[in-house]
């Protein structure tokens, strides 16, 4: 599949019923020369593994803050574990924020591997969003449960331990619907972290970090977003230049008065 820049080409609304998220992956599969964005791939990517019953799905996503346009943006994949490793299914124009093999021993390993990804583009990963199982049945959820853990990503003592016990009710034997019953966090510590999540949207970037951040997109280069990541060009540096060569020109009344 190829990535839209454009932005989204199909229904993208997560909160419909799971029997219309795989329609719609369905559609989106039997049209493939249509480039998609990444909500679109995780519904593809549900409907191709709905029959693999020997998968577990759940969905991942990102909050990360982008140093290069100041900005903060958002990125979605499927999380999948088999046969104990961990995996992702998703698709971005960055090559390290898309699929992942199966073969990270831990959920830690995977969202540390998504972390360098988002260091390689100048991102500062600030929150992760991690689902419930997506079951294989329709019948037995309705509708995806998308946010079973709100996590800060700053604080990754904090997420290992969360994460271990996402882990062990993923890989228990009990049923599906007895594992998830009681959350693996309080509604304060959501709240507390969607709170933080709402601030860092809305802060306004240091002064200090704004200038350094300029000085690097000079110097590294246009930017073309990647699902809200930026990805450096060439040229910048020349315009750069050009536009350094105009501020010390002196203003025409100077010339006038010369």
């Amino acid at each position: 599949y190829e990535y839209n820049p454009n932005g989204a080409t199909y229904n993208v609304n997560k909160k419909r019923r799971l029997s219309q998220l795989l329609d719609t992956g369905s559609l989106i599969a039997s049209h493939k020369e249509k480039p998609i964005q990444c909500v679109e791939g995780t519904f593809v990517a549900l409907q191709l593994t709905q029959h693999m019953c020997d998968i577990e799905r759940f969905s991942l996503s990102f909050q990360s803050w982008d140093e290069l346009n100041q900005s903060t943006y958002h990125h979605l994949v499927l999380g999948a574990y088999a046969g104990g490793k961990y995996g992702a299914f998703g698709i971005s124009r960055c090559k390290d924020l898309m699929n992942k093999e199966l073969r990270f021993n831990t959920l830690l390993d995977l969202l540390a591997d998504f972390k360098r990804g988002y260091e390689s583009i100048r991102h500062v990963l600030q929150f992760i969003t991690i689902g419930r199982p997506i079951p294989h049945e329709t019948a037995v959820a309705p509708q995806v449960v998308w946010n079973c853990l709100k996590l800060d990503a700053s604080d990754w003592n904090g997420m290992q331990r969360l994460l271990g016990a996402f882990h062990e009710r993923l890989s228990a034997s009990a049923p599906p619907a007895g594992r998830w019953e009681k959350p693996l966090q309080t509604a304060q510590e959501q709240d507390l972290v969607s709170r933080l999540q709402l601030k860092s949207a809305r802060r306004p970037a240091p002064r200090s970090t704004t200038k350094a951040a300029a000085r690097r997109s000079a110097s590294a280069g246009p930017v073309f977003l990647v699902d809200g990541n930026p990805t450096p060009g060439k040229g910048a540096k020349e315009a750069a230049g050009r536009r350094r060569g105009r501020s010390m020109a002196p203003p025409p009344e100077a010339v006038a008065k010369g």
